[in-house]
C-alpha cells in the first residue's frame, strides 16, 4: 500500500479522534470511550506505533497514562503495551491488511471499553484468553476441540508438511475421515501465516516437554 494510502488513513484517524496527534510516525494523545448510546465513560492516554510493514503488520497500542495496573491479568505489560487480542487473531487480521482506522475501531476501542467493564464488574465482558504459553495452548485447544496436546501437535505437523489428504483417516484417532472430522480446523490454520504456526508449534512442543519433566 502506497504512502498516500497511509496518509489518507491517518487523516481519517486524526479527524475522528482530534485528541490524537502524529509525532514521528506515532500517534500520541488521548482517546475517549463512549457506550453504544454515545454516553461518555472515560478517557485513556495512548500511543499507537505505525508498523513499517503497514498495512500487513499488526500495530501496537500502549496505555501511557498509568491508568491501568501493569499486571498480566489486565492484559497489559510493565511498559504499557496492551494485549488487544491473541497473537493468532492478530496474525490472521494482518494477512487481510489492517489500517490504523481498522485497528482503533476493531481493537483499541473495545480493549479500553472492556477495561472499564472489568473495573465495574470484576470480570471481562466476553471472557478472556490465558497469558503467554498457556494462551497459545488455549487457542489451539479450541480450534482442535481437544485438550490433548499430542493430537494438536500431530495435526499441526501434518498441516505444516502440506500433505493433508482429506479422505484419509483423521490424525485424532476418531476413525472418521479428516473431511468429516478436523477439516474445519485445517481451514482455520490456513488463515494464519506459516511463520505464526511454526512459532506456535515450537511453543506447544516446549509446553509438552515441560509437562513431561514435571511428571518425571
Amino acid at each position: 500500500m502506497a504512502n498516500s494510502d497511509l496518509n489518507e488513513d491517518l487523516s481519517l484517524v486524526l479527524a475522528k479522534y482530534p485528541k490524537l496527534e502524529l509525532v514521528d510516525n506515532t500517534l500520541l494523545g488521548e482517546i475517549d470511550i463512549f457506550d453504544n448510546n454515545d454516553n461518555y465513560y472515560s478517557s485513556y492516554e495512548i500511543k499507537i506505533t505505525i508498523p513499517k510493514g503497514y498495512p500487513h503488520i499488526f500495530p501496537s497500542v500502549y496505555e501511557t497514562g498509568g491508568k491501568i495496573p501493569r499486571i498480566a491479568d489486565r492484559h497489559i505489560n510493565d511498559v504499557g503495551d496492551c494485549c488487544v487480542c491473541v497473537l493468532q487473531d492478530a496474525d490472521i487480521r494482518a494477512k487481510r491488511e489492517i489500517t490504523i482506522t481498522n485497528f482503533i475501531n476493531e481493537y483499541v476501542i473495545p480493549f479500553f471499553a472492556n477495561q472499564i467493564y472489568y473495573e465495574a464488574n470484576g470480570e471481562w465482558a466476553n471472557g478472556e484468553y490465558k497469558h503467554g504459553l498457556a494462551g497459545i495452548l488455549q487457542y489451539y485447544c479450541e480450534i482442535f476441540e481437544t485438550q490433548d496436546i499430542k493430537v494438536i501437535l500431530k495435526g499441526v505437523d501434518i498441516f505444516l508438511k502440506g500433505n493433508t489428504k482429506l479422505y484419509e483417516k483423521c490424525f485424532c484417532g476418531s476413525d472418521k475421515k479428516i473431511k468429516k472430522c478436523h477439516r474445519k480446523t485445517f481451514l482455520e490454520l490456513g488463515k494464519m501465516s506459516k511463520k505464526r504456526i511454526n512459532d506456535d508449534y515450537v511453543y506447544l512442543s516446549s509446553f509438552i516437554h515441560c509437562k513431561l519433566k514435571t511428571v518425571h
